[in-house]
């Protein structure tokens, strides 16, 4: 620089995410120019200060008061006295900021999560893997390719379309749901249309309409038209027509219209009709 002097970058770890820099200069033996007036030059708010020879292990300037000692235990005694040293402590959230990234930080996993609601604005979340929620709610339609899970409850004002299956710890409210795979809900409530391969709710299954390709296990079921390959529920309630491919097995079933198995197993059995029994 002008005075001779060679500048180096001087730089300790400060814990386990942040580092502290000194960019310090390096002066000869014998050199003893104290470059006082320089403290007080515009250096764009840089904390910039000098190694007075009173107070050798000091870094003082007009924006600091620094115990500059482990720097000279580390780095050969620089600072030394009377080098000027411009200094800096960086961490993860001054470097990165508050801002999102979309690509992960290295030990910084806080760049990469959200810390308030997230309003999209109408724009589309597109390509996503797995969806976790403690809730959800979607006021038209959710359509996924693959598997669903809810660790508590999952609303959806019209439509619910799910490539895979669909795993619902809590309760499942649909106006309409179609499901490729299997269900998996505490209780399910479906408004219109429910068509799903294999249906599991260890609480009641309400749906204006039923079709299930698979297996219908739940506490109760409650439907218009109901239509499944098994049924195994504590009580069967269908107000229109129920129809089973295989076999039922109740403790009660209310059919107000035509009840149509391949078998049936009851506790009890009351019909005010029966051909083919």
């Amino acid at each position: 620089d002008a005075l001779g002097r060679r500048p180096e970058i001087l730089m300790l770890a400060d814990g386990a995410d942040a580092v502290r820099i000194a960019v310090a200069q390096r002066a000869a033996a014998g050199d003893a120019i104290v470059p006082s007036a320089a403290l007080f030059a515009d250096s764009g708010g840089v904390r910039l200060g000098l190694v007075p020879p009173e107070a050798p292990t000091r870094l003082r300037g007009p924006l600091i008061d620094l115990d500059a000692s482990a720097f000279q235990a580390a780095f050969a005694g620089a600072p030394a006295a009377n080098a000027l040293a411009a200094f800096s402590r960086h961490d993860h959230a001054t470097v990165y900021g508050d801002a999102l990234y979309r690509t992960a930080i290295a030990g910084f996993p806080a760049a990469n999560r959200m810390e308030t609601a997230l309003d999209m604005g109408g724009n589309d979340v597109a390509n996503a893997g797995a969806v976790t929620a403690d809730s959800l709610a979607i006021a038209r339609e959710l359509e996924v390719q693959g598997d669903l899970t809810a660790a508590a409850g999952l609303t959806v004002g019209a439509g619910l379309a799910v490539g895979g299956a669909a795993a619902i710890t809590g309760r499942l409210t649909a106006g309409d749901a179609r499901v490729n795979g299997a269900v998996a809900a505490a209780s399910l409530s479906v408004s219109g249309d429910a068509r799903v391969g294999s249906l599991t709710a260890a609480g009641a299954a309400r749906a204006s309409s039923a079709r299930i390709a698979g297996v219908l296990a739940a506490g109760s079921v409650r439907a218009t038209r109901l239509s499944a390959d098994r049924v195994a529920a504590r009580s069967v309630r269908a107000t229109g027509s129920a129809n089973v491919a295989s076999t039922v097995r109740a403790r009660s079933v209310l059919a107000t219209g035509t009840l149509s198995a391949s078998s049936g197993v009851f506790a009890n059995l009351a019909v005010g009709s029966c051909s083919g029994c």
